[in-house]
C-alpha cells in the first residue's frame, strides 16, 4: 500500500496542480488586499468574507480538474496496468489514490486557514471553516474519483462533478420544497406530491454542502451549534467512505 501511495504522490508532484494552486493563492491574496483598500465600511470583514468565498470555490474547481485529468492520464498511459503487474490487490489502488486526495484536501484546508488568519479572521471561525472545507473537499473528491473510475472521459467527469456539487449547494432549496404541507396523495395535487417525494429523496442522496464552509463563521460568534457541526462532518466522512467503496467495487470489475 505504501509504495502505491508514494507512486501516486510523485505523480501528483509532477502535476501542474501545485503551480496553479500557488498562483491562485497569490491572486486571492492580491484581490483580498485590493478589497480592503476600496472598502468604505467594515474593511476587514469584507475582505475576510470575499477571501473565504474565493478560497472555497478555487479549491473546489482545482480538486475536480485535478482528479479528472489525473485519472484520465492514468488510464491513457496504462499506468494502472503497470501497477497491477506488481501482483497487488486491486482494491489498494483506489484506496491509495483516495489517500492522496485526502492529503491534498488537508493541504488546501490548512492553506486556507493560514491565508484567512493573515486577513485577521476570527481564530475559532478559521478552525470551523478549515475543518469544514476539508470535509467538503474530501466528499467531493470521493465522488469525483468514483465517477472518474466509471466514466473515464475527462469532460464528462468534470461536468458531472460540477453538476453534483451545484445540486448539493442547492440542497437547502430542495429541503424547503420537500417540507411542503402535502401529507396525503390526491389526483388534484399529484404533481406536487411527486415533486415533494423526489425532493426528499434528493436530500437523502446529496450531501448538505449548503450548510458547510460558511464565511459567516469567520466573522460572527456562536453561529453554529457544536453538535450540528459534528453531525455535518460525520455525514461528509461517511459519504466519502461510501463513494470510496463504490469506486473500489467498480475498479475490481474492470478489465485491463
Amino acid at each position: 500500500m505504501i509504495p502505491i501511495i508514494k507512486y501516486f504522490w510523485l505523480h501528483t508532484k509532477k502535476s501542474s496542480l501545485l503551480h496553479i494552486s500557488l498562483l491562485s493563492l497569490i491572486l486571492i491574496a492580491v484581490v483580498g488586499i485590493f478589497i480592503v483598500k476600496i472598502a468604505i465600511l467594515e474593511e476587514i470583514e469584507t475582505s475576510v468574507v470575499f477571501t473565504g468565498t474565493l478560497l472555497r470555490n478555487v479549491f473546489i474547481v482545482l480538486m475536480i480538474v485535478f482528479i479528472s485529468n489525473t485519472i484520465n492520464q492514468l488510464y491513457e498511459h496504462r499506468q494502472f496496468e503497470f501497477i497491477l503487474t506488481k501482483a497487488i490487490p486491486r482494491i489498494y489502488i483506489p484506496i491509495a489514490f483516495f489517500t492522496i486526495l485526502a492529503l491534498l484536501a488537508l493541504k488546501f484546508a490548512l492553506l486556507s486557514g493560514i491565508i484567512l488568519y493573515c486577513f485577521k479572521a476570527r481564530l475559532h471561525g478559521i478552525v470551523l471553516y478549515s475543518v469544514s472545507l476539508f470535509g467538503e473537499l474530501l466528499a467531493l473528491a470521493s465522488f469525483t474519483m468514483a465517477v472518474a473510475l466509471i466514466l473515464k472521459r475527462n469532460l464528462l467527469i468534470t461536468l458531472t462533478a460540477i453538476g453534483f456539487y451545484s445540486l448539493s449547494r442547492l440542497a437547502g432549496f430542495l429541503v424547503m420544497i420537500g417540507k411542503n404541507d402535502i401529507n396525503s396523495f390526491s389526483f388534484e395535487r399529484a404533481h406536487e406530491w411527486i415533486l415533494q417525494r423526489l425532493m426528499n429523496l434528493f436530500t437523502l442522496i446529496f450531501p448538505r454542502f449548503d450548510l458547510v464552509t460558511q464565511t459567516e463563521w469567520l466573522i460572527y460568534t456562536n453561529i453554529i451549534e457544536t453538535m450540528l457541526f459534528a453531525k455535518l462532518m460525520i455525514s461528509l466522512i461517511l459519504f466519502s467512505l461510501l463513494l470510496l467503496a463504490v469506486g473500489c467495487h467498480d475498479f475490481k470489475k474492470q478489465e485491463f
